[in-house]
């Protein structure tokens, strides 16, 4: 019989990989650093190449991205959507996870949240968000939940945990 008719297709992933996970904290007491710690999300996908860090001091601030763990080692570097300054991204050739915040000021309190890029250049939605105090009288640091995960990066304050604003429809009864 005659040879079919070859056809081109164009495959493209458009699955972000999900956030990471089983974020902690620690500090440093030595030398006055926030350490983070997290594990990686389940992604069957197994192409996730960069954790982003984020961080910012209150609901109505934006957050802003204090460090990038680069661990692309792929053999065809995609273009990248967000440009990152070189001084925090921070390269490697394994996964890491683990970052130091070096400006962390123990007499603020700042919200964190992560988020992972995959080699397709796709990020997740933010992490869990968490609230860190440092109560410096009594020399330690408490953390809690501020907003559960998957947020969108365009809308950090998407799903907190603490109502902003009543019900504006309300019945009677």
């Amino acid at each position: 019989s005659r040879g079919g008719q070859g056809k081109i297709i164009k495959c493209t992933e458009t699955t972000p990989p999900p956030p990471p996970q089983d974020i902690s904290f620690k500090y440093d007491y030595e030398d006055t650093n926030l350490v983070i710690l997290w594990n990686p999300p389940v992604n069957f996908q197994r192409d996730i190449v960069r954790y982003q860090i984020f961080r910012r001091l209150t609901i109505d601030d934006q957050f802003d991205l204090i460090g990038q763990i680069d661990f692309d080692q792929s053999e065809i570097i995609l273009p990248r959507a967000e440009k990152v300054p070189e001084e925090i991204n921070l390269t490697y050739s394994f996964p890491k996870y683990k970052f130091i915040d070096t400006s962390y000021d123990r007499t603020k309190s700042y919200i964190y949240a992560l988020c992972a890029v995959d080699a397709h250049d796709l990020s997740s939605n933010f992490s869990m968000q968490y609230n860190i105090d440092f109560n410096i009288f009594e020399n330690q640091m408490y953390v809690s939940l501020f907003s559960a995960g998957n947020s969108p990066k365009p809308f950090p304050n998407l799903n907190l945990t603490n109502i902003l604003s009543e019900d504006s429809i309300k019945i009677s009864g």
